[in-house]
């Protein structure tokens, strides 16, 4: 095994850093449009850090009307080296715009699973900068060895033009299932099943898993001995 095989498998195993039970004593706020939405929290071994992502909304824009403050958005991102105690603004997360999307793009509800020895981000793009709810929306995958450099993967076939909202974990079949909302099914929580889900035409659709009234994006995570 070669030394950086060694290091990337040292990594891989290597336990989450110290995340305080009362993290995020005073609520995070964006200091560029005080937006921020659909976060999703992820552990830097590598950094011995905390990680936040989140949509940028663009909630003090000036000269906005409708829904564009929703739209033209990128994705935040924020870093903890105390538990959460404290978070320093960095920016937005550069590489995120998949090839041909429609410029300004439109960027909402990241979520980070690490598999294997990289971080995946399940990402949904629209394209322009929209004042309603109109546009085709999709999920798309990207790479991460650090966290910070982002490789696109490709888009994943949902059978659906409006979908968003990605969530991703591991089943306890063994198998990994994306739930996501879409919007061209009442608005109901669909879901998708893979045995690589870091290959995005591996996904193959299981249909609405939540039924019912319109509800928002779902975020499925493991918590003692049940899935939430």
């Amino acid at each position: 095994m070669s030394q950086q095989q060694t290091a990337q498998q040292k990594s891989a195993e290597a336990p989450a850093p110290y995340l305080r039970a009362d993290a995020f004593p005073v609520p995070y706020r964006d200091p560029v449009w005080d937006g921020p939405t659909d976060p999703v929290l992820v552990a830097d071994h590598l950094k011995g850090e905390w990680v936040l992502f989140y949509t940028q909304r663009r909630a003090t824009a000036p000269g906005l009307t409708g829904v564009e403050w929703v739209h033209g958005t990128g994705i935040g991102i924020a870093r903890s080296s105390d538990g959460g105690t404290t978070w320093r603004y960095q920016g937005t997360v550069e590489g995120l715009i998949p090839p041909g999307t429609e410029l300004p793009a439109t960027l909402w509800a990241p979520d980070v699973v690490r598999i294997g020895d990289r971080w995946i981000m399940y990402l949904t793009v629209l394209g322009g900068r929209r004042t309603d709810w109109t546009g085709t929306a999709e999920i798309v995958e990207f790479a991460s060895h650090d966290l910070e450099t982002w490789d696109y993967l490709g888009r994943i076939n949902l059978d659906s033009p409006r979908v968003i909202d990605a969530a991703v974990a591991r089943c306890g079949d063994g198998r990994y299932r994306l739930w996501y909302k879409d919007e061209t099914r009442g608005s109901n929580t669909c879901s998708a099943v893979s045995d690589t889900p870091d290959d995005p035409s591996a996904w193959q659709p299981e249909g609405i898993a939540i039924p019912g009234r319109p509800h928002e994006g779902p975020k499925v995570f493991r918590l003692g001995g049940w899935y939430w």
